[in-house]
């Protein structure tokens, strides 16, 4: 009988070569003896795998008759699969990513020196041999390839191209470059497993979005531009009258004027404008000065009339107070009151009370046998039907006892 996948796994992890020096860096990087290893990743301090959670994905994408090893690495989260057929390898490469035990995993080559990226922004025409070029500086090139677009069942090719490279001894995926030129037309090399490069400042470790010089810049597009060019008039002829009254009018410089040639006539008729203009002036000073010693004398005027007022305001509040104290000062030196009138007073008052009691009384009588009266004239109700509506309920109460006891 043959084993199952779930016999075959352990047996086939236990191999003490497959373990061996696992953990030396050298032969990690060694790229020829792991050209069929694999290195599947789990998320950070994710623990508790065993070899039997990996039988559903051995069984649907590898095949138990093309997996040679499997077992864990140093790390809990780090396994490693070693696979018969390079083309069953390449197919989970390109994968890159997929999930075991309802969790994440990273597959990729498990030698450190190989890689994997893509070359995008690239025209079609351009054949491979150029990329090869540009990438074979930073160690062997294992295949460069035309990408296919999504759409149209996978016929038409896209602007990007997918590359292996083995990388030399001192080099690492840092030292690519994110930017480059082939042919003069802009490429962007991107590398797995390596942080994006800026699309404005293009140093690596963050994104354009996240860029401060990106910032920066657009928050200097948003200010508003200084001017050089000193501003003397407002925008507008709704402005002009009022520069002539501004305080700052002597800073406004002059506008130049055509020049008319000079005669009699035009002498005589600027002579009478600058008249005119001195007397208009004039005026509007003589105004002015008229205007304010107005205003002073009505400002002196008022000011002398309310200390006035507040004066025989107070006096008139001091005499009345006087006044009234004199008042209450004579009426109590009048002569005091006799208990005959006291008596007389509460004789009075206790008159108006028994009347106002006795009239309350008799208002109330009044209304009691009105009310009596309406009552005595009523109909009164029809005997017979309320006794009907008696015999009911007292039958449904009856029928209600004797549903309600319990048989004998």
């Amino acid at each position: 009988m043959p084993k199952t996948c779930r016999d075959l796994i352990p047996e086939r992890t236990v191999d003490p070569e497959v373990f061996a020096d696992m953990d030396n860096f050298d032969l990690v990087n060694n790229p020829t003896a792991f050209a069929k290893s694999l290195r599947l990743q789990f998320p950070k301090f994710s623990k508790g795998f065993s070899s039997s959670d990996f039988e559903e994905f051995v069984q649907e994408h590898v095949g138990v008759e093309n997996l040679k090893s499997l077992g864990r690495l140093n790390f809990p989260n780090e396994w490693q699969m070693e696979v018969e057929s390079k083309d069953v390898r390449e197919k989970l490469i390109r994968w890159g990513k997929t999930k075991i035990k309802n969790r994440s995993c990273w597959i990729s080559p498990l030698c450190t020196s190989e890689i994997r990226g893509f070359v995008h922004w690239l025209p079609n025409k351009i054949p491979n041999q150029k990329v090869k070029d540009l990438l074979s500086d930073y160690g062997e090139v294992l295949f460069v390839e035309n990408q296919k677009q999504v759409l149209w069942n996978g016929k038409v090719a896209s602007d990007s191209r997918y590359y292996a490279l083995y990388l030399r001894a001192g080099k690492s995926k840092e030292d690519l470059p994110h930017f480059a030129k082939i042919e003069n037309f802009n490429v962007l090399v991107t590398v797995r497993g390596r942080n994006p490069a800026c699309f404005h400042c293009r140093e690596s470790g963050h994104r354009k979005n996240e860029c401060k010089k990106f910032k920066d810049r657009l928050s200097g597009y948003c200010q508003r531009p200084k001017s050089t060019i000193k501003r003397y008039k407002p925008r507008g002829k709704r402005w002009i009258a009022k520069i002539k009254n501004c305080k700052d009018a002597a800073e406004v410089p002059e506008t130049q004027t055509d020049t008319v040639p000079t005669t009699p006539e035009t002498t005589e008729k600027t002579e009478a404008t600058e008249k005119t203009e001195a007397t208009q002036k004039t005026e509007a000073t003589q105004k002015t000065e008229a205007t304010e010693k107005t205003e002073a004398t009505q400002k002196a005027e008022a000011t002398q009339k309310t200390e006035a007022t507040q004066k025989a305001e107070a006096t008139q509040k001091t005499d009345g107070y006087k006044f009234s104290y004199k008042k209450k000062e004579k009426e109590s030196k009048k002569a005091p009151i006799t208990n005959s009138e006291v008596l007389a007073a509460t004789e009075e008052l206790k008159l108006k009370v028994e009347k106002l009691f006795s009239e309350t009384f008799s208002n109330l009588e009044i209304r009691i046998a009105k009310k009596a009266m309406a009552l005595e004239n009523a109909i009164p109700p029809a005997t017979g039907d309320v006794d009907k509506k008696k015999k009911k309920k007292r039958r449904k109460n009856k029928k209600k006892n004797e549903t309600n006891q319990p048989e004998s």
